[in-house]
């Protein structure tokens, strides 16, 4: 039954949304270590801003993918492809995809700013 694709498809979807959040919270603590050790290292305090954000950003987008898929799970038909529905049966609410997009976008970017701040970061013996 082709329902039953489109459900799996969003089983994988909550899958990887619930390892991301659980990643990104992991990278955020790391961050945070960061601050509890700035009398010994040095960093740049906007690298830091924008990987807090951009991790932070991310969760809220994944937490808002996780939300909408009971929702999207009701409203699928066969042979529809379940990113092409709005993430909750409201007027004005994105579609799956944009949400989706957003939520690896914000992880990936979130990602680049902790290396750089990892690679700017300067110890004080």
């Amino acid at each position: 039954m082709a329902v039953d694709r489109e459900n799996e498809a969003l089983k994988f979807l909550q899958s990887w949304s619930s390892w991301m959040i659980t990643v990104e919270t992991a990278l955020l603590g790391f961050a945070g270590a960061t601050v509890l050790f700035k009398d010994k290292v040095q960093f740049c305090h906007g690298w830091f801003i924008v990987t807090v954000g951009s991790f932070a950003l991310s969760i809220a987008a994944a937490a808002w993918v996780l939300g909408s898929l009971p929702s999207i799970a009701v409203r699928i038909q066969e042979h529809q492809n379940p990113y092409n529905l709005s993430i909750f049966d409201y007027p004005l609410m994105p579609p799956l995809y944009a949400v989706a997009c957003l939520q690896h976008a914000t992880f990936l970017a979130g990602l680049v700013a902790l290396t750089f701040l990892l690679a700017t970061a300067q110890a004080h013996c």
